[in-house]
């Protein structure tokens, strides 16, 4: 039988605030590190187009759910934190996965504190990408 009433319940999120969304690259606006004594720390979400890396950001940011599949271009998100009493600026970059965006995407890699290379449970092809395109790609991109 199930147990799945018996289940933990998963820690609390740490709270947080959307302060910033980008439809588009505006990397002025969104600098990796925060101002005066914010910590700032720029994340890059890469891997195959349809994993979830949008999904994953609008979920954690948002508490929502995507309603519909949109390709992503490029996407920021900003959230603030608490870690230790202290705030900290998470700028979350969502990329596109299709080869077409290439180019655009490796542009986003300077700087970058944390790339989460994402993948699908159900795609095993999106899995293998990562050790034959996503990481040979950080390491040219962002040695």
């Amino acid at each position: 039988g199930s147990r799945r009433g018996s289940l933990p319940a998963p820690p609390a999120m740490p709270p947080q605030e959307l302060l910033d969304y980008s439809p588009s690259l505006r990397r002025s606006s969104c600098p990796s590190r925060g101002s005066g004594s914010e910590l700032g720390i720029k994340c890059v979400l890469i891997g195959d187009g349809a994993v979830g890396k949008t999904s994953l950001i609008v979920s954690y940011t948002t508490n929502g759910y995507p309603d519909q599949y949109q390709p992503t271009a490029l996407d920021t998100f900003s959230v603030q934190v608490l870690v230790d009493g202290a705030p900290v600026r998470i700028q979350l970059w969502d990329t596109a996965g299709q080869e077409d965006f290439d180019c655009l995407r490796s542009l986003c890699y300077s700087d970058t504190d944390v790339f989460l290379v994402c993948f699908s449970v159900v795609n095993p092809t999106s899995f293998q990408n990562i050790t034959e395109k996503w990481i040979p790609e950080i390491r040219t991109h962002n040695p």
